[in-house]
């Protein structure tokens, strides 16, 4: 149980590295970009620990 905790922990982390990334990215090539990616990863990562709590 111990090991899925911190597995999920480690996913959740590389998304966020992930959307930092992609965030940069959008603020290089242009606009601003929304508060939807950071959202996106937070729902993505929450996804993730419910699919895999589930008995």
């Amino acid at each position: 149980m111990k090991d899925i905790a911190h597995h999920l922990r480690y996913i959740q982390r590389k998304i966020i590295r992930n959307n930092r990334q992609e965030e940069l990215k959008a603020t290089r090539l242009g606009p601003k970009p929304s508060l939807t990616l950071t959202e996106n990863a937070k729902n993505s990562a929450k996804e993730q620990i419910n699919s895999q709590t589930q008995p």
